[in-house]
């Protein structure tokens, strides 16, 4: 079985699910410890990262998008519908952060505009963080 975790934050959100999902990160971590663990992985926008598998065998995916996760989501179902040898049924596609709060939504918009790219990228794992109980929650109801 493979689970994909997408997220609209560059990567950020993803990280934090499949962390939580693999217990790399408990739901009471620290935001100190978040950093931490982001620092030493390196992923490209739009292309699949495995990040570990769980206790029952299940692959942890992450996918990194930047505004388009539906459409990425999209790409991954009829991958799997159009090779044969893949099994759709066993995979399961995720948005990591449903409902982010309007801090987030606003620093993902704040850092797209040239002048001000450097200051909201910065900010952009601690927005998440401060959704890391929804992200905590979708991963719970995926597990489930």
């Amino acid at each position: 079985m493979k689970i994909f975790y997408l997220c609209q934050t560059a990567k950020y959100a993803a990280l934090l699910a499949g962390a939580y999902h693999l217990k790399k990160l408990e739901n009471n971590s620290t935001y100190k410890e978040f950093v931490k663990y982001i620092q030493n992985i390196s992923i490209q926008l739009y292309e699949p990262y495995l990040l570990g598998k769980d206790e029952s065998g299940t692959g942890v995916y992450i996918i990194a998008t930047d505004m388009e996760q539906n459409l990425v989501a999209k790409i991954i179902d009829s991958f799997m519908l159009t090779f044969p040898n893949t099994d759709k049924y066993n995979t399961i596609i995720t948005d990591s952060l449903v409902q982010p709060n309007l801090f987030l939504i606003c620093t993902l918009k704040l850092s797209n505009l040239w002048p001000l790219k450097l200051i909201f990228k910065k900010l952009l794992p601690f927005a998440v963080w401060l959704n890391r109980k929804k992200v905590y929650n979708t991963v719970i109801s995926t597990q489930t």
